[in-house]
């Protein structure tokens, strides 16, 4: 666009030239001059929309870091989690592993008070045949 003005502004200093061997100064200034202010306003146009889009691509340029920033965190993150996982997946097996040696102690202990009472039993029966005796 903006080399359309230059060419624009090209082709009427052109003009501009051929109309001074023909016509007075005061009709051509009289005519370039609205063409100048437009373009001079056209140009003033295009330096904002060239400011405004500098704009933007700075922040474009700001999420894009601010999204790479963020992106690293989430893997991070997502280490960490995997981390957490192997913890609790060791954790829930010695959990398993304790589990299964208190059902064995149990277990042994059953035994034993089923032994406990048997003697029991039998130390009675001993002792009222002694006492009977």
């Amino acid at each position: 666009m903006l080399k359309n003005l230059v060419k624009a502004g090209v082709a009427l200093s052109a003009t501009a030239i051929l109309f001074t061997s023909c016509a007075p100064k005061d009709y051509i200034d009289s005519q370039i001059k609205p063409i100048a202010k437009k373009v001079n306003t056209l140009e003033e146009k295009v330096n904002a929309l060239e400011t405004k889009v500098n704009n933007l691509e700075a922040e474009i340029n700001n999420l894009k870091q601010s999204t790479d920033s963020n992106s690293t965190e989430i893997q991070n993150i997502g280490k960490e989690v995997d981390i957490l996982k192997a913890e609790q997946e060791r954790i829930k097996e010695s959990a398993e592993n304790c589990n299964s040696k208190c059902e064995e102690a149990l277990s042994k202990v059953n035994e034993l008070e089923a032994e406990i009472k048997r003697q029991s039993e039998n130390v009675e029966k001993l002792l009222q045949k002694s006492y009977r005796k």
